[in-house]
This record gives C-alpha cells, sequence and structure tokens, in this order.
C-alpha cells in the first residue's frame, strides 16, 4: 500500500504492528522545537501587552512552558538515535519543493510590506493581528510542502484568532491599568495553538513509546 507522506495519515499507518522509524520520531520531535519556540514569541507578546507584576508572572509562565516542550522534544530527539524502520519522509524534503519555497516568500515580502502600509497609514496597532494572519497563510502554504493538513489546521487557527482580536477594542482599562488586548488576545491565542499541536506530538509520540516497551 502507497504511503502518503501526511502525518496524520503515517500516524495512523505505524499506529499499529509497523516501527516508529527514526525519520518519524525526529519530525515530530523538531515540529514540537519550532511550535515550542514561535509559541514563546507570541506568548511573549501577549505577555507584553500588560505591565508590572502580572507581565512578570505571564512571562515566566510562558518560559516555563516553552522550557517543558523543549526538554520533551530534545528527549524524544534521543529516543530516536538508532531506530530502524521505513518512512516516507525520508526521502521527500519539504524544504525543496516549490509550496515551501513560495510560502516563504510570500511570508517574507508580505510582513515587511504590511508593517511599512500600516505605519504610513498611521495604523500601527493593526500589526500584531495582521502579523498572525500573515504568518497563518504561511503556515497554509507549508502543508502541501510538509504533506501535512495539521499545517492548514493551524495556520486557519491563527488567521481566526488574528480575527476575533479585532472584534475586541484595541486597549481596555483593567484594574485602573490599560492593557494592549489585541496583542493579548493574538499573542495568547496562538502561542496556545501552537503549544497545543507541539504537544500533542510529543504526548502521542512517547506513548506509543512506551507500549512499545511492555
Amino acid at each position: 500500500m502507497p504511503a502518503t507522506g501526511d502525518e496524520d495519515g503515517g500516524r495512523a499507518r505505524y499506529h499499529g504492528s509497523a516501527l516508529l522509524s527514526e525519520s518519524v520520531i525526529r519530525h515530530v520531535a523538531s515540529t514540537a522545537l519550532i511550535g515550542a519556540g514561535f509559541g514563546a514569541f507570541w506568548g511573549f507578546e501577549g505577555s507584553s501587552a500588560f505591565g508590572g507584576r502580572l507581565a512578570v508572572l505571564l512571562a515566566s509562565l510562558v518560559a516555563l512552558i516553552t522550557l517543558v516542550l523543549m526538554v520533551a522534544a530534545l528527549r524524544l530527539l534521543r529516543a530516536a538515535s538508532g531506530r530502524s524502520g521505513t518512512d516516507a519522509r525520508r526521502a521527500h524534503s519539504p524544504f525543496a519543493t516549490r509550496a515551501y519555497r513560495l510560502a516563504v516568500l510570500f511570508e517574507v515580502f508580505a510582513i515587511p510590506l504590511a508593517f511599512a502600509f500600516l505605519r504610513a497609514r498611521h495604523r500601527s496597532e493593526y500589526f500584531i493581528p495582521v502579523l498572525a494572519g500573515l504568518v497563518g497563510l504561511h503556515f497554509v502554504g507549508l502543508a502541501p510542502a510538509f504533506r501535512s493538513p495539521r499545517f492548514a489546521g493551524v495556520g486557519g487557527a491563527m488567521c481566526i484568532v488574528a480575527g476575533l482580536a479585532l472584534l475586541f477594542p484595541s486597549h481596555a482599562t483593567i484594574n485602573h491599568q490599560m492593557v494592549e488586548l489585541w496583542p493579548a488576545v493574538v499573542g495568547f491565542g496562538c502561542a496556545l495553538i501552537l503549544w497545543g499541536v507541539a504537544a500533542h506530538g510529543l504526548v502521542g509520540t512517547f506513548a506509543q513509546l512506551r507500549r512499545r516497551r511492555i
């Protein structure tokens, strides 16, 4: 039966008696590292929307979550060493595909253009929601390159968060303190999406590894 290379399809394929290959485990671990890192960026962005001790507390929480995910991903990379098994990803390099190049080029050009446009219109407060939308579209574009619909799901969710943030006022006063609502909603919303996907992949893969030791 030919392999599709799709992440979810691949997971179903080796969920049974097939082996978790080194390439599959490394893919999950590296994706988790990327998700944790970008989640940290958005989490710190959300934290910066607040002030005083609350901002410090939230930033500390972001750092802790990021550390836990990265340590888990590095442990998974160690577990991958020496494993065997075949996998469609071994012969497929997403970074060499046209879809990957187009998605990256879109992001590289769209972000500075959006920043310059909003700044010229004196609408810089829109930049964070717009940035989340552009990064989300970039993830959608990566889905065919990585042969994983999960990228499209992450990108679509980020675009939805960016749109929902605009339903709120850009600023609000909470406990006599000015809070930038758009960066807070977009930052923590995108962080939770990326962390959630990273954690789901790590937990699922560790569970499969433990079952095979029983």
